[in-house]
């Protein structure tokens, strides 16, 4: 140890510059990378905490707006159309809190109705989504009708921000023993809604109150703290590596710091033992000597010189380092196979040229796949080169140098697994250069297009477009690409067969020192996906019997029909259809027959009417059909005429011959009414009268309230 701090105490006073002398030498010095280490590592832990924590936070939030928006749209519904009346039970008593001399009726048969509008319905639906979850919904209000709608505190510090204009008020909070979260947005007042709230004195667009979102947190909070988790163990991991290779690095820069400041020392004590004329050859020769020296204690590859019989007369510090030998002396006089105990091996069943071999017959020799072993018994990976050594022509011994690949051979085995993970993903993977030139495509886009790598690889990606892709995606891709953003799309896609296919695809660019070289595009094919979906519309909006409209889409249609006519200011007729003698044949014949009768008719009304026009089927055996640009009253009563005579033709159903008849509303925008509403209202008053004056015939709105108009 005296002898230590001497020499560290003269390496001071030899070095000049003692400033890094100091740091490397002196081990309380070595507290600073420490301490940046953990400032940087600190500093990411938090940040990913942070990032965890609002991302849970999100996903949270996203549920409750989900839950919101669902009870929001059927609310507006409900109030779109004026309340809805279902079987008065203990259940849904009658709303003691709603104004409506219509709230309570009695249907012809007998069966006791009662009106839910929005508010009544909204907490039916919560009673149901608590019964189904762990969700719970409230309405409430500042100024509520209903003493059940009252707000709690959390509610009324939320809705007091809501008159301040805020969107939505969310967050994680103890509530009623747990830990819950909880979502709540504002309810504004819309057109629909004015009927139940205008006596309150409310204008469209004022808030009346908010819906509230209460579910369990536990999930949300599990998954984070498990991320947290996981953050802490990385980031200490990583901080443990980063202080240890920082340790390492210096302490292996101090040994070697101590070592050529003994080798100082020891050659200027030999320099002052010589005379004065061989003090300066000498003094070249040992300076020579240690600069070659230390040239070759600093390579990163063991050096070992061998004798013509494989025996060790030279060897460098990293040689001995890498064998975990104390000092290269120990190398000195050995035959280097028994040192490394290394053994050569086949590759290939070809004999590969040992250490030994090469040196006794001057061949040159090297490999990468062998592995040496230290004193400790350890073997690692190595490369080595073995290289003769001539003396007036005459094979002296070699030179081997080797060094420790372990590291290139865990990337190496890193790379071929995520080579290998890409080749074998189930999503399709595609690499292509700056200008989109396909450069790599893995085995299940060959798969999913038809096209082999080969016919692949320097063409385009447009060699699959099927040009019914819109060009503003295109441009939107490339508009983020060329900003160096990823872009995330569907595109309807052509495969080599010409099949149309539908792909969902994520394009990232791939950037070196602050350039674009190549993007990658994982795509996932989503036909089937897609035909589910339309599948999903046309039932939610399709008569699963007669294969009309129903009256979701009829709805839909005849508001677009009535806003298209209003503006181009031209005529638009509604018709509102009722077969009669279609229960007798029902309760007679059955409900298969019942069926075919509705089809058949279905059929005949599509052949009544053109292609611009709309036959729809409301439910039982109502239809409607509507008649854009109704040029004059004649032309709507030669569509009824017909519909009529169609409708009249008898047919034939398992050897029974039976035959219905059409009773027919008309009412006529503007003639009738101004709104999609009143058009309804006003066929269906018109079909009830044709009915009562004899069936099997039309009749006009207009004739139930002045006489027979013109057009």
């Amino acid at each position: 140890m005296k002898k230590n701090n001497e020499n560290i105490s003269q390496a001071l006073a030899w070095n000049k510059d003692a400033l890094v002398n100091s740091f490397i030498l002196k081990p309380v010095y070595w507290l600073l990378p420490i301490a940046i280490w953990s400032i940087i590592v600190l500093t990411s832990y938090l940040h990913n905490v942070s990032q965890i924590q609002n991302n849970i936070e999100e996903m949270a939030t996203n549920k409750g707006r989900f839950v919101f928006s669902m009870i929001e749209d059927v609310r507006l519904w409900n109030a779109r159309h004026g309340g809805v009346y279902v079987p008065r039970t203990q259940r849904t008593p009658s709303n003691p809190y709603l104004i409506d001399d219509t709230k309570d009726v009695t249907t012809d048969i007998g069966q006791e109705l009662t009106k839910l509008n929005p508010a009544y319905m909204t907490r039916q639906l919560g009673d149901v989504i608590r019964e189904n979850s762990d969700t719970s919904i409230h309405i409430t209000s500042l100024v509520p009708i209903n003493p059940d709608n009252t707000p709690d505190e959390w509610e009324a510090s939320a809705l007091s921000t809501f008159e301040k204009r805020a969107r939505e008020q969310f967050e994680f909070v103890s509530f009623k023993g747990d830990t819950q979260f909880r979502y709540m947005a504002p309810l504004i007042t819309k057109q629909a809604c004015m009927g139940c709230h205008e006596h309150q004195g409310y204008k469209v667009g004022d808030v009346r109150g908010g819906i509230s979102v209460s579910f369990d947190a536990s999930p949300f909070l599990n998954a984070q703290n498990t991320q947290i988790a996981s953050q802490r163990m990385i980031h200490i991991v990583t901080w443990l590596l980063l202080c240890s290779l920082s340790l390492l690095a210096l302490f292996s820069l101090r040994h070697h710091l101590a070592i050529l400041l003994t080798v100082n020392e020891e050659q200027e004590a030999i320099v002052n033992l010589r005379t004065k004329d061989l003090r300066e050859e000498s003094k070249k020769r040992h300076e020579a000597q240690a600069q070659f020296r230390r040239f070759i204690d600093a390579s990163a590859e063991g050096i070992v010189a061998l004798d013509a019989q494989g025996i060790c007369t030279f060897a460098n510090l990293k040689a001995a380092q890498l064998l975990h030998l104390s000092s290269p002396d120990d190398l000195i006089g050995q035959n280097f196979d028994d040192v490394s105990r290394y053994h050569s091996r086949a590759e290939n069943n070809t004999a590969v040229l040992t250490i030994a071999d090469a040196v006794r017959s001057g061949h040159e020799t090297g490999s990468d796949s062998e592995h040496f072993r230290r004193s400790t018994g350890e073997a690692f990976p190595v490369e080595y080169y073995v290289a003769p050594v001539h003396e007036n022509q005459n094979l002296i011994g070699a030179v081997l140098t080797f060094s420790d690949i372990t590291k290139r051979k865990e990337r190496d085995s890193e790379l071929l697994k995520l080579s290998t993970a890409v080749e074998e993903s189930p999503a399709s993977t595609i690499i292509t250069d700056s200008n989109g030139r396909i450069e790599y495509v893995n085995k299940r886009f060959s798969e999913s297009t038809g096209f082999t790598k080969d016919e692949l690889i320097g063409k385009t990606p447009r060699l699959l477009k099927s040009g019914y892709t819109p060009p503003e995606v295109y441009h939107s891709m490339w508009t983020n690409l060329r900003a160096g953003k990823s872009w995330h799309g569907e595109l309807l896609n052509k495969k080599k067969d010409g099949s149309l296919f539908w792909e969902e695809t994520l394009i990232s660019p791939i950037k070196h020192n602050g350039e674009v070289t190549h993007f990658v595009a994982v795509k996932r094919d989503i036909t089937g996906y897609k035909s589910e979906m339309d599948e999903a519309w046309r039932q939610a909006n399709y008569d699963a019997l007669t294969k009309l409209p129903n009256r979701n889409l009829f709805e839909d249609r005849l508001e677009n029909a009535v806003a298209l006519a209003q503006r181009e200011e031209r005529n638009l007729a509604l018709l509102f259809i009722d077969l009669d003698g279609f229960k007798q044949i029902n309760d007679s014949y059955g409900h298969d027959a019942g069926d075919f009768v509705l089809q058949t008719t279905a059929e005949r009304l599509q052949s009544c009417l053109r292609h611009s026009d709309t036959a729809a089927r409301l439910g039982g055996d109502e239809f409607t059909i509507i008649i854009q640009d109704a040029t004059s009253i004649e032309a709507i009563e030669n569509v009824a005429d017909k519909i009529i005579r169609e409708t009249a033709q008898e047919m034939t159903y398992k050897q029974n011959v039976f035959a219905v008849s059409a009773s027919i509303g008309i009412a006529v925008l503007p003639r009738d009414a101004n709104s999609a509403k009143d058009l309804v209202r006003f066929a269906d008053v018109a079909m009830y009268i044709a009915k009562q004056r004899g069936k099997n015939g039309y009749y006009h709105y207009a004739d139930f309230i002045k006489g027979q108009p013109q057009i």
